[in-house]
């Protein structure tokens, strides 16, 4: 019996998710700041989208992804410190009117290597041939934890970009 088709949703998201980490793990050291907001932006919006638009799963009982190493870790923050910026103000539950809570200080580097490692996780699985696990993966993790970091991030780098416009030539 041949293994079931998965949605074309799901190598959509397999081939954003391998260019959102491309670009995490690319070198920086030479692109202008305007250019590098920009493709930050581009890289989060399309990742989110793409993670939106994954089918539901059911839960499975397929091997763990891979974790990311500490030194993994360190590699990728390196190469993300070149943002225009790193920290900034958010409001928790913005929808909540009953009770007016404090902002907070988020983290943009934090946030985008949180975000590559739930996205590289379930791509590991989705490379070992492990498509439901891989999916499972990206969906619940979309959900309860890069999700919200990476719409946390777009507003950052939204509401940055406002104040610093990007030049025309950036949208190459």
């Amino acid at each position: 019996m041949a293994a079931r088709p998965h949605p074309s949703e799901v190598d959509r998201f397999a081939d954003t998710a391998r260019r959102f980490c491309k670009w995490c793990e690319s070198d920086k050291d030479k692109v202008p700041q305007a250019k590098l907001q920009f493709d930050a932006l581009r890289a989060l919006a399309d990742v989110y989208r793409a993670g939106f638009l994954l089918p539901d799963t059911d839960p499975c009982e397929l091997p763990r992804p891979q974790h990311l190493g500490r030194d993994q870790r360190k590699a990728i923050a390196r190469k993300l410190d070149k943002l225009p910026f790193q920290y900034y103000w958010q409001q928790p539950a913005p929808s909540d009117f009953e009770e007016r809570k404090e902002a907070v200080c988020g983290d943009l580097f934090d946030d985008l290597l949180d975000i590559y490692a739930d996205v590289i996780e379930g791509l590991w699985l989705f490379e070992k041939d492990q498509v439901q696990a891989a999916v499972h993966h990206w969906r619940t993790s979309f959900g309860q934890h890069w999700g919200r970091r990476a719409v946390s991030a777009l507003n950052a780098l939204h509401l940055h970009a406002l104040d610093h416009p990007l030049p025309p030539a950036a949208d190459g």
